[in-house]
């Protein structure tokens, strides 16, 4: 019993203990931290050295003797675009701590050999990150008098100076992604020829051309200015704001931006545009001027939105509809799209998941003398879910019901809300007016409105009975010429 008590450690000899292993464990820590301290010192110390040895043979071999490297800049920038590349001359100096060189008369050729790209001058200041990425990196790139070459071949296929832009092919595409790539991209005083063999178009020709594209790992950033031909507009203002996915494999695959794009044009002949790109409804004549934002996500419109100062304006805007005909239009028209929960990209749907349709300060003349006052309205539709039937509501600060029902027919409406009107056959003024229903006419199972309202006449409706277990609803009596509000 005594000698087992005697084999117990004391209180004193567990601290001893627990101290020489405490002892034993940061000599071992610090050993190894000592190595990768030193390791990581050399590794650096190293990395100076290096970096130092590469600035100064740049700027002391390299850069001075630029000249002598030209065949070798051809070679390396035609590899990185993708196309044949020639340089008339190179200069180099520094901007700060990062190489700058000019490169004079630098001509980018199509596969067939032909110019499609000719630069004057071209200054570039190239970033540090080229060493790390092993491809080059442009901290800036500046452009003078460009003379760019921009074609579409009948097989749809895009062409930007010989370089194709949107294939679906693994390797091409090579030159968008490096143009997005840049941190800046600075265009002055350039011109572009536009050919569309897809459509057979003539060739248009913008002139005055000044460009800014500003690419910021996920965001890309894009200002225009250029003149179009006289007879088409005046000079135009074209602007967008757009991000890719993080994770992405092709920064350049433009479906699956998000963003808005937006444009002004002042003075234009809106039919003479016709052949170069087709418009959302069938235009057949029409001047003025047009501001727009449009929101794209996914290649799928969200929302747009359009300052309008026309006149003589012709359009159809459903093929079954009739023509209309406006001696001018002017105000703000918004639409909004619910894409839903998986938006196809490139797929149109509106009206499929849901819209929204506003005027603001809006009001049109037709050529046959009716005219609709100055007014806002907003119209929505939400689509049926499940057992809850479809929604939709009416707002107007103030609207002529007369005038509306004779719109009616040009308008694209649903059968079912042509039928209201024509049933009903509305007359009389609108203020301040809100209404909302539920369920399809005729079959509409709740509604609600208030407003104030002037000369109201509408027609006696037959009673309406949505299903065989519910008895049909009472008449609905005519209304003649009541003033009134309803709250």
């Amino acid at each position: 019993m005594l000698e087992e008590q005697a084999k117990i450690p004391s209180p004193a000899s567990k601290l001893a203990i627990c101290w020489r292993a405490g002892i034993a464990t940061y000599k071992h820590v610090n050993l190894v931290t000592h190595h990768l301290l030193g390791a990581l010192l050399t590794l650096l110390v190293v990395a100076y050295f290096l970096f130092c040895g590469l600035f100064l043979g740049l700027r002391y071999v390299v850069l001075p003797n630029v000249g002598y490297y030209k065949a070798e800049v051809e070679h390396i920038v035609s590899k990185t675009v993708g196309n044949p590349v020639s340089i008339g001359a190179i200069q180099a100096s520094w901007h700060g701590l990062q190489p700058h060189l000019v490169l004079d008369n630098v001509v980018v050729h199509d596969k067939g050999g032909q110019p499609a790209l000719t630069l004057p001058q071209v200054a570039a200041t190239i970033s540090w990150r080229s060493a790390l990425v092993g491809a080059v990196r442009l901290a800036s790139l500046e452009i003078s008098k460009p003379d760019l070459q921009i074609e579409r071949d009948a097989q749809g296929n895009l062409f930007v100076a010989g370089i194709l832009v949107n294939s679906g092919q693994e390797n091409d595409g090579a030159g968008a992604e490096w143009l997005l790539a840049q941190r800046k991209i600075v265009i002055r005083d350039g011109q572009v020829r536009w050919r569309d063999d897809l459509r057979k178009a003539p060739e248009l020709v913008l002139t005055n051309i000044d460009l800014v594209l500003q690419n910021r790992w996920r965001r890309h950033q894009l200002s225009a200015r250029a003149t179009p031909p006289a007879s088409f507009a005046a000079p135009l203002d074209v602007r967008a704001n757009f991000v890719h996915p993080v994770f992405t494999h092709k920064i350049a695959d433009f479906k699956r931006w998000t963003g808005t794009l937006y444009a002004n044009l002042h003075d234009a002949d809106l039919t003479v545009w016709k052949p170069y790109f087709d418009y959302p409804v069938e235009i057949s004549q029409g001047k003025g001027a047009v501001q727009a934002w449009l929101d794209l996500d996914h290649a799928k419109m969200s929302n747009f939105t359009a300052d309008l100062e026309l006149n003589g304006l012709a359009m159809r805007l459903r093929p079954d509809l009739q023509p209309l005909a406006l001696e001018n239009i002017s105000g703000r028209v918004s639409a909004h799209e619910e894409l839903g929960p998986m938006p196809q990209d490139g797929l149109p749907a509106f009206g499929a998941n849901g819209h929204t349709v506003t005027l603001t300060d809006f009001s049109l003349k037709t050529a046959d003398g009716l005219s609709l006052p100055r007014t806002s309205i907003s119209e929505s539709y939400v689509p049926a879910q499940g057992k809850q039937a479809e929604k939709y509501s009416l707002q107007a600060k103030q609207l002529d019901l007369q005038t509306l029902a004779s719109f009616a027919q040009r308008l694209p409406l649903s059968a079912a809300q042509i039928k209201m009107i024509d049933d009903f056959a509305p007359r009389g003024q609108l203020r301040d007016f809100a209404a909302q229903w539920q369920g399809a006419y005729p079959a509409i199972a709740s509604y609600s409105a208030k407003g104030q309202f002037e000369g109201l006449t509408i027609n006696a409706q037959a009673p309406v009975r949505r299903s065989p277990r519910r008895p049909a609803s009472r008449r609905r009596p005519r209304c003649r010429g009541f003033p009134g509000s309803i709250t």
